[in-house]
């Protein structure tokens, strides 16, 4: 497989892996605009109608236009911090050109393949896993922080759920793979402690931050009051929320959910992982301030069995081979597809 390829099929990966990193976008939601050719739906759209600009390829007679590549390489460029100017840029910028035409080329086939299937997509899904991924991430705000690091639009998010969706779709339609009793149980042999769980507990904190002899003052004083406040009755939670200075937990009651014994800094998980559940402790010193510390719950270590986790070996197995057999179809597909390439007008 040449380095280009290596290259397209690795970005496309890295795409339709986003998905799964929370790279999604929505404030809104509209029927996407189509092309149509010979009446029929052509492709994705990346910020509605694809441009009429000169061809770049064609796919089983379906278009790809130079102003589709010349984007997505400008978009790979900016996600990979690759430098594009001088001598060394244009280089970089001719093996990005063929690899993102590649891409699109595999794009092209996906869809087709995702029609004539029927397997592709419909907006009711998409919109359905945008709002699944926005509230993974906890709102727009989230997911505008994630679309920026990325540098990508709604509509680019959007067209990457329709295309995770159409593969997630298509694999089990045109691969046919299994996995055996034997190779779940070797499997959970050879990496048997991955699926242990380590001690933890469920935590809570109230933490006020000291990075000054007066700050550290005025902490302490904080955890007297505080403390005065629980002695009364008063709800660790609401405390929390009122005082709190760590803006990670503080909105959530200072709750941290289920903490791993190794997971917290030696101070603070000392004590956490002394306490009974329902038990506050003293004020704890590290190197973010003064924490009292709530414990919930505490779980002990537990070594998995292979029945509880067989279920989920198979289907990361299974996941595998069907990634390996998809790409293979994808080949034979690229093999038997009418692919044309056009020559950049100058």
């Amino acid at each position: 497989m040449s380095r280009r390829r290596k290259i397209g099929i690795a970005i496309l990966v890295a795409v339709v892996a986003l998905v799964a990193a929370g790279a999604a976008y929505a404030v809104t939601f509209g029927a996407d605009l189509r092309l149509t050719i010979r009446g029929r739906p052509v492709g994705f759209v990346i910020a509605g109608l694809r441009t009429r600009s000169a061809l770049a390829a064609t796919v089983n007679d379906e278009p790809i236009y130079w102003s589709e590549v010349d984007q997505e390489v400008a978009r790979a460029a900016a996600q990979f911090n690759v430098t594009l100017s001088g001598a060394e840029g244009e280089k970089q910028r001719a093996e990005l050109t063929g690899a993102m035409t590649d891409r699109l080329i595999d794009e092209r086939l996906i869809e087709q393949a995702a029609r004539k299937r029927g397997g592709e997509a419909n907006d009711a899904q998409v919109n359905a896993e945008m709002a699944r991924i926005i509230e993974q991430l906890g709102g727009e705000q989230g997911l505008q922080a994630a679309l920026s690091q990325r540098n990508l639009t709604m509509a680019d998010a959007r067209r990457i759920v329709r295309l995770t969706l159409t593969v997630r779709t298509l694999m089990p339609l045109v691969t046919e793979v299994k996995v055996s009793d034997d190779e779940v149980r070797k499997f959970f042999t050879e990496r048997r402690a991955q699926f242990d769980e380590a001690e933890q507990v469920r935590a809570s904190h109230i933490l006020i931050r000291a990075s000054t002899p007066q700050e550290e003052e005025r902490a302490k004083q904080t955890m007297v009051l505080i403390q005065g406040r629980l002695a009364k009755g008063e709800k660790f939670a609401d405390l929390a929320k009122q005082y709190s200075e760590d803006p990670g937990s503080k909105s959530n009651g200072g709750d941290l959910g289920f903490v791993a014994k190794g997971s917290l800094v030696p101070e603070f998980e000392k004590v956490a992982f002394s306490l009974k559940p329902g038990e506050v402790s003293p004020p704890v010193k590290t190197q973010f301030g003064y924490h009292l510390i709530l414990v919930a719950e505490h779980k002990l270590a537990r070594q998995a069995t292979f029945a509880q986790v067989q279920g989920q070996i198979r289907e990361q197995l299974l996941q595998q081979k069907r990634e390996a057999a998809f790409q293979k179809w994808l080949e034979a597909e690229r093999k038997q597809a009418t692919v044309k390439r056009f020559p950049r007008p100058s």
